[in-house]
């Protein structure tokens, strides 16, 4: 619900709507966030203030040649209580995480989506591996339906205190999925 509002600040235009901003900075660098994170960053650009503090993993994605689109997030720090916390259906994979990392590629003709979702331990690991499998089930039975593109080629494999994640899906799925975006954002069409 809501609408997208434009306004500016430090001379570039922001966009939001229900508490999502984003902005342009270059002609293929949009920042999204909440809009208190989005206008610090463009403080610090408007400011000269530019240092690197992403982690390495995050850099590394970034700099991966060919990469579409890469996203991160650490949970150790946002989350401090996530430990001592119980997550219900769907989220339960979420207790024990860490960090998370992932990536797409297109590799005609298929868009692939990989992450790596690290836990404090081995064991959290394969609890998270486990509990991701019913939403694995579920996405089958979505695009089943119509409702999701098939990700086809469906892997969740856990390795120490880590999961790694991979799939893909088919260009005409993820036309379908964009074009039905705008009705499931509530967005004017």
């Amino acid at each position: 619900a809501g609408t997208l509002v434009e306004s500016s600040y430090v001379g570039r235009a922001l966009f939001s709507k229900s508490n999502v901003t984003f902005a342009f900075v270059t002609a293929k660098t949009a920042l999204v966030g909440d809009e208190a994170g989005v206008r610090r960053v463009l403080d610090r650009i408007h400011d000269g203030v530019l240092k690197r503090t992403l982690p390495q993993a995050t850099i590394d994605i970034l700099e991966t040649k060919g990469v579409l689109t890469a996203s991160s997030f650490d949970l150790s720090t946002t989350i401090a209580t996530a430990g001592s916390r119980e997550f219900s259906f769907p989220f339960a994979f979420v207790k024990g995480m860490k960090t998370g990392r992932a990536f797409t590629k297109v590799e005609s003709p298929m868009l692939t989506v990989s992450a790596n979702l690290a836990y404090g331990s081995e064991a959290e690991a394969k609890a998270g591996a486990d509990k991701l499998q019913p939403l694995a089930n579920m996405a089958s039975l979505g695009a089943a339906t119509g409702v999701i593109p098939k990700l086809e080629g469906l892997q969740i494999t856990p390795s120490q205190s880590n999961i790694d994640v991979r799939f893909q899906v088919s260009e005409q799925g993820v036309r379908g999925l964009i074009s039905r975006l705008p009705s499931v954002l509530n967005l004017p069409q």
